[in-house]
């Protein structure tokens, strides 16, 4: 019940996107962790969030609250991406001003985020990164990592160095082309040796697949990479662009394509 009142479920189909996500905390008796991710439309477009709290557990569900509420609130009200980001480090800036009252490890806390703006009717990616890794764009047997050219800081730490968000643009055409968003409770897992999770290479493995696929593959390897319980919360998000129909926009037109090659 908490997971879907604080991170609701994602269709598996937003506007010509295919959707799948998996979210995994590491404590065995909570639903959600520190981890976060939503999704909003705006005219023409899809807006994504995916955020990690720093540290692990049920800790961080103030802040996954509060930087999801606010991306509710504000993505469908924000002309441009980057005054997105504004508005969140804001907001974080403000929940974590007022926890310090009742909580002296508020202000040890921040939320690395990573905003996608994906246009209905252009073959690109939008992104504003804020201390996020960079999401993995996987095509026929290659994987790309969409590296920034310039990173902001982590939401809630924007006041100690003045700072602009900057948007990055990426190709992300329609067809078999997968877009990989993730948490570092995935590159950051080690197995018994001690050797991180290398999820580039596999990915590349399984770049036929559908978002669904993908996201099962990723997520069944790590457990076999860890021999063990998840040592940090997880949280996985594929997206696929299907072509749009003829008639756009209407829940017919919508209902014609599948999300599975």
């Amino acid at each position: 019940m908490t997971q879907r009142v604080v991170l609701r479920p994602l269709p598996e189909r937003i506007g010509p996107l295919c959707v799948a996500a998996s979210y995994q905390a590491s404590d065995a008796h909570a639903t959600v962790g520190g981890d976060l991710y939503a999704a909003a439309r705006i005219t023409g477009a899809t807006r994504i969030l995916i955020g990690d709290v720093r540290g692990k557990g049920p800790q961080g569900i103030p802040e996954v609250a509060a930087a999801v509420g606010a991306f509710r609130e504000i993505a469908p009200r924000c002309a441009a991406l980057p005054e997105v980001a504004a508005h969140l480090e804001g907001s974080m800036r403000s929940h974590l001003a007022e926890a310090e009252r009742s909580d002296d490890e508020a202000a040890e806390r921040f939320v690395t985020a990573l905003v996608l703006e994906i246009p209905d009717e252009r073959g690109v990616v939008h992104a504003v990164t804020c201390g996020h890794p960079a999401p993995l764009i996987a095509s026929g047997g290659r994987v790309t990592p969409l590296t920034h050219r310039r990173s902001g800081p982590p939401l809630g730490l924007g006041g100690l160095a003045p700072h602009e968000h900057h948007q990055d643009t990426y190709p992300f055409a329609p067809g078999e082309v997968l877009l990989l968003l993730y948490t570092d409770g995935v590159t950051e897992a080690r197995d018994p040796a001690g050797s991180f999770h290398p999820l580039r290479d596999r990915l590349a493995r399984w770049t036929g697949t559908d978002p669904g696929g993908l996201v099962r593959h990723v997520r069944d390897d790590l457990c076999r990479h860890l021999c063990g319980p998840l040592h940090d919360d997880v949280a996985i998000l594929a997206l696929r662009r299907i072509p749009l129909p003829a008639q756009a926009g209407s829940p017919e037109a919508e209902g014609t394509a599948a999300c599975a090659p």
